[in-house]
């Protein structure tokens, strides 16, 4: 299984925190995005787990940079894809089966919190998402994420669990 994570403004803490809570559930293969003046790739293979590090040019919205990436994915096993926004205690197994069994292009983590939801951080893409992006000036998560849900292709995983905004992302907005 592959995880992309698109962690422009988290800190290497950070996203190490990310890497391990899936290293921990079984994941062996993270893709890192990262802007950049200049556009790079590095690759660090582990004694059980790889992280290719990809820099892409900063005009690069989170839709092209999964654009430019998409020559290192799976074009037949969905990937896992996070901002690093949430940390969560979501079973990774019981969601992928949960994708599987839905068909859609897209599947979504929503955790359920007493009279309220949240977006739980976590989603799944098949590869034919990469299908819905324009260019590399696209932000996945408006005009693509839109025409998915207006094809009906997003599965909304609910699950009871524990969450955490990450302090990068509580600096980031102001918390």
């Amino acid at each position: 299984m592959q995880a992309v994570i698109l962690a422009d403004k988290y800190s290497q803490d950070t996203v190490k925190g990310i890497i391990n809570s899936y290293k921990k559930q079984g994941v062996k293969d993270f893709i890192v995005c990262r802007t950049s003046s200049k556009e790079m790739i590095e690759e660090c293979e582990y004694e059980d787990y790889k992280v290719i590090e990809v820099r892409v040019e900063r005009k690069n919205k989170t839709g092209g940079q999964l654009l430019k990436i998409a020559n290192m994915l799976s074009d037949d096993e969905p990937f896992f894809l996070t901002y690093g926004d949430y940390l969560c205690n979501i079973d990774l197994n019981n969601f992928m089966k949960f994708h599987k069994s839905q068909g859609k292009v897209l599947s979504i983590s929503i955790i359920k919190e007493r009279d309220r939801q949240l977006f739980g951080g976590y989603m799944i893409v098949d590869f034919d998402a990469i299908g819905y992006i324009d260019n590399e000036n696209t932000i996945f998560e408006k005009a693509p994420l839109t025409k998915i849900a207006e094809d009906d292709e997003i599965g909304w995983y609910y699950f009871s669990g524990s969450y955490q905004i990450t302090y990068q992302h509580m600096k980031i907005y102001g918390f």
